[in-house]
């Protein structure tokens, strides 16, 4: 097997390893409310997958070189491997990234919900307030 098409395989699992362990990290910080975390970790996630996406051209531009007497059942069966592995990691992290978007919106409606709160609470109090009195 093409040594350089293995070496990218293999460097693009670990990377997506790395995504995988930000985007559970998000979903933590998205449930604890660690708004910086989860700010943080997503811009680090992004700048990942921009990386992701280049090792992958490159993987596919491996495959693309990979003249036909070359190719063997063990290579195929990475390949297919492979494959999986990036779809599974597509599919996963689409879950939970929507799991994430819930509970952001969930706490984008209870923080809208305290702001009116205290928004009426406040206008109620300034018919109240003694220092706008006309004399």
């Amino acid at each position: 097997m093409n040594d350089k098409l293995a070496q990218l395989i293999m460097r693009h699992i670990d990377l997506i390893d790395g995504a995988n362990r930000l985007t559970n990290s998000i979903l933590n910080a998205a449930k604890k409310g660690d708004v910086d975390t989860l700010v943080n970790d997503s811009d680090n996630r992004d700048r990942l997958i921009s990386v992701l996406d280049r090792f992958q051209k490159f993987v596919e531009e491996e495959i693309g070189n990979i003249k036909s007497n070359e190719v063997s059942k063990e290579l195929v069966d990475i390949l297919k491997t492979w494959s999986y592995e990036v779809s599974a990691w597509a599919s996963k992290t689409d879950e939970i990234d929507q799991q994430t978007l819930q509970l952001l919106e969930a706490q984008k409606e209870e923080t809208t919900k305290e702001i009116a709160t205290i928004f009426k609470s406040r206008q109620q109090f300034s018919g109240y307030n003694l220092n706008n009195l006309k004399k």
